[in-house]
């Protein structure tokens, strides 16, 4: 029997026009990105050139995001997939400045994965998701029941026992990263399970 691992797209693809690229280049919303056909007349010659999908080239920053080379009038110009997919699919009307990957995959440009949000709200997404490198992965022992539960950050720990969020920073900076609090042993990082 034959398994296809197929990738689910919530909708229909759509494209529309890049801003300030109209009749050259197309964006989808699967963060995608194509030249269209056209006609370059020169002085000394016609040039006819197929529009084609472009090929994205990974980013060597500290987040592999994806990007493609745009170019108008001699000028090349390096944009990140993101970047175009939201600027044309989705409405910004807080004029915030970052886009965010919902599920932390720089790659996964597709519109429904994507969300417009302040500094702020993005540094809090990556340390809610445990994707900031800073952000402490904890582990919660029921003492009475032996349930583990894990949290990504410290920070999704101490909203779970109705603490601040600095509350379990604090408390392993008091007592190191392996400590018991009311009924639950806790560990912070890499930290052995307590005995």
């Amino acid at each position: 029997m034959l398994h296809l691992k197929l990738k689910m797209y919530p909708q229909k693809e759509i494209w529309k026009d890049i801003k300030g690229y109209e009749s050259l280049y197309q964006v989808s919303s699967y963060g995608k990105v194509k030249s269209l056909d056209r006609t370059i007349v020169d002085s000394w010659c016609t040039r006819e050139f197929k529009g084609q999908i472009l090929t994205p080239t990974k980013h060597n920053g500290k987040q592999p995001y994806l990007y493609v080379s745009l170019s108008r009038q001699g000028k090349v110009k390096k944009v990140f997939i993101h970047q175009l997919v939201a600027e044309t699919f989705i409405p910004n009307p807080g004029n915030k400045p970052q886009v965010n990957h919902k599920d932390g995959n720089p790659q996964n440009n597709l519109v429904s994965n994507l969300e417009w949000v302040t500094n702020a709200e993005n540094t809090q997404h990556a340390y809610d998701t445990g994707l900031n490198s800073k952000s402490k992965k904890c582990t919660l022992i029921n003492i009475n029941t032996k349930e583990i539960k894990e949290f990504p950050s410290m920070r999704q720990l101490g909203i779970y026992l109705g603490k601040s969020s600095g509350w379990v920073y604090s408390v392993v900076k008091e007592k190191g990263s392996k400590f018991n609090y009311k009924n639950y042993q806790i560990k912070v990082g890499d930290a052995k399970c307590l005995e």
